[in-house]
């Protein structure tokens, strides 16, 4: 968490003392944002990559629906955060013995993201931040059936219930009226912390599989995703001739 405070800290400032360098750029929008995107996911681990039992699959779907709120700093500087429902996991083909079977694997969160963005004077944007993501729920399928198949809760209880990534974006603009504006985007997120702490435990030793070696890296989800924003901007303060005023309303 102090990590997360600190990089917030920083985010804000630097955006502050860029502005303070524009001249005439001293009004602050308000503005709230609708957004949903999808694309692929993975548990990303070093060690399953050599394992020659399990084959990931590469292409995971994956989700995301949120809001935003942000303050842009005249045209081009732009700092919030985000409210998110997302979706992702990881599929495996897995053989264990005389059996070969897939095995499905979707989490559920809610996440908290804050964000520094940048504006170009030609509409394309790039935008940085840390992201909190809370596990919600977790769901596992596998093609054959088993006695020997661990529930789902006690499979659950090794997963983080919390964990940081750090999220990367950029996108542009698809149109702009005076109120409204829309966004086409790119992000990705990387989780900087274990989504497996306890390395005692592996993602895939499911009662029916367990891998014959010692974890040595870290499970880290991973997601690569297409967006789509809808901005509302709602009200403003300042002024571009003297940086001074009272927040006002769009009516």
């Amino acid at each position: 968490m102090k990590k997360i405070i600190i990089i917030l800290a920083l985010l804000i400032f630097s955006g502050n003392i860029f502005a303070q360098h524009r001249r005439g750029s001293t009004i602050k929008w308000l503005s709230l944002s609708v957004k949903a995107g999808g694309g692929n996911s993975i548990l990303y681990n070093k060690d399953y990559q050599t394992d020659k039992n399990v084959n990931l699959d590469v292409f995971t779907p994956s989700y995301f629906l949120g809001s935003r709120f942000t303050i842009t700093v005249g045209d081009n500087i732009g700092f919030g955060a985000e409210g998110l429902y997302s979706k992702f996991g990881q599929n495996y083909d897995i053989a264990a013995g005389g059996a070969s079977y897939t095995k499905k694997m979707d989490m559920k969160s809610t996440e908290i993201l804050f964000f520094f963005r940048y504006t170009s004077e030609y509409g394309g944007y790039f935008e940085v931040g840390p992201k909190i993501s809370m596990l919600k729920s977790a769901t596992l399928t596998n093609s054959i059936q088993a006695t020997e198949f661990l529930t789902i809760e006690k499979l659950q209880a090794q997963y983080a219930s919390q964990f940081t990534s750090i999220m990367l974006g950029a996108g542009i603009s698809i149109f702009h009226t005076e109120r409204v504006s829309g966004k086409l985007g790119a992000r990705l997120n990387y989780s900087l912390s274990d989504f497996t702490p306890d390395k005692s435990f592996s993602i895939l030793n499911d009662g029916v599989y367990a891998p014959a070696y010692q974890l040595s890296e870290t499970t880290n989800p991973f997601s690569a995703q297409i967006l789509l924003e809808i901005n509302y901007f709602f009200g403003f303060w300042g002024n571009a001739s003297c940086g001074r005023g009272s927040m006002q309303f769009f009516k």
